[in-house]
Parts: C-alpha cells; sequence; structure tokens
C-alpha cells in the first residue's frame, strides 16, 4: 500500500463504552508516527460532526492529555446515533474530499462499520483516495471479519471475578442485554463483588 499524504479523521458512534476513548486516543496517538499525516481532526458528535463540518483539531494535543483522555469514561468527541444511509454516507465523503481527508476511522459498532462501508465504496466510485477503517469500540464479537475487539478480555474475566449467575445483578452482560460471546465454562457461586463491566 502506497502512502497517501492527507489528514485523518476519527469519529465515535453509537453508545459509548469503557475503551472508545483509548480507542480514539491510539488512533491520534499512532497517526502522529506517519509524517505523511499531516492533522488528526476528531468529528465532534460523530459523523453528525462531519456532515456539519464541526471539528476539533487533535493534532497539538498533548500526549498527557490525550492519556488522561483515554482513561476518561463517556465519549470525548461526543457520539451520535444517527445511522447512515447512502445520501448520509455519500455528504461525509464529500466533507472528506473538501478537507483533504485522506484517512477516516470511524469507532463504533455494526452501524458504524456499515457507514465505513458505504463511504469507502463511494471513494472507490468517485475515484478518490481515502482510507476508510473501522476501530470496533468494544466487544463486538458479531462484526464480520474482525481480527480483534478492545474490552474483550475483560468481559471474559468478568465473570471469574464475580457470582456471574446469567440475568442475577452479578451478571456483567445485564438482564436484558443477549449473548455476548462471553465463555459459560467459567466457575460461579462466588460470594465476590462484581467489578463493572461496560459492553
Amino acid at each position: 500500500m502506497s502512502r497517501l499524504e492527507g489528514k485523518a479523521l476519527v469519529a465515535q458512534g453509537g453508545g459509548p463504552t469503557a475503551v472508545i476513548n483509548q480507542s480514539v486516543v491510539g488512533v491520534v496517538l499512532e497517526a502522529r508516527k506517519y509524517p505523511w499525516v499531516t492533522h488528526v481532526y476528531g468529528a465532534i458528535h460523530g459523523v453528525r460532526g462531519i456532515v456539519d463540518e464541526n471539528f476539533y483539531d487533535l493534532t497539538e494535543a498533548t500526549t498527557h492529555n490525550l492519556e488522561q483522555v483515554a482513561q476518561t469514561p463517556s465519549a470525548a468527541l461526543l457520539s451520535t446515533r444517527d445511522k447512515p444511509d447512502v445520501e448520509y454516507c455519500k455528504r461525509i465523503f464529500e466533507v472528506c474530499r473538501a478537507h483533504g481527508i485522506r484517512y477516516f476511522f470511524y469507532c463504533g459498532g455494526n452501524d458504524s462499520a456499515d457507514t465505513c462501508r458505504i463511504v469507502n465504496e463511494q471513494a472507490r466510485e468517485a475515484g478518490y483516495e481515502l482510507r476508510v477503517i473501522h476501530v470496533p469500540k468494544t466487544i463486538d464479537n458479531d462484526l464480520k471479519v474482525t481480527d480483534h475487539c478492545p474490552g474483550y478480555g475483560g468481559q471474559v474475566r468478568g465473570p471469574g471475578l464475580c457470582r456471574g449467575e446469567p440475568g442475577q445483578p452479578g451478571d456483567p452482560r445485564g438482564v436484558h442485554r443477549g449473548g455476548d460471546g462471553t465463555p459459560r465454562g467459567l466457575p460461579h457461586g462466588r460470594e465476590r463483588p462484581c467489578p463493572q463491566v461496560s459492553g
């Protein structure tokens, strides 16, 4: 893959998780290592911030401040529940092209992954070289072709640290969550306080 000079844009989508800010900070810190990435912008309120052209320049943010953000709960760049259709994604692509953005990182779940797919297809059809990368925000193990999801290790470990009976107060999955791929062979019945596990 050839080097592509331009700006990077990172956004957060869907519900905030315990690791979504770490994902954003990881994108920013890693992008700094490559001189052909000229600026790193954060979209305020996810894809809504992109179509509204509401960006925060993260290029000069100090490493210390970014590391503090990484340890902060919620979504530091703010999020959105917008589920972009083809027309919405066309607007996202047009804004990226107008601002010279060549790298688009979108942290989120299934809808965010689909948004990445549509924006990537539109860039390809227009002949605009845009690298679109979906960054799983948590334990979304149902995403196709996903190699690694941050947060999964903590989710697996949680039931072993508490009673963890399904549907009970110690169940880290929550009563109305559905399956998350947590191994069911971990020991149950211990009377330990359960850590807060967000998924």
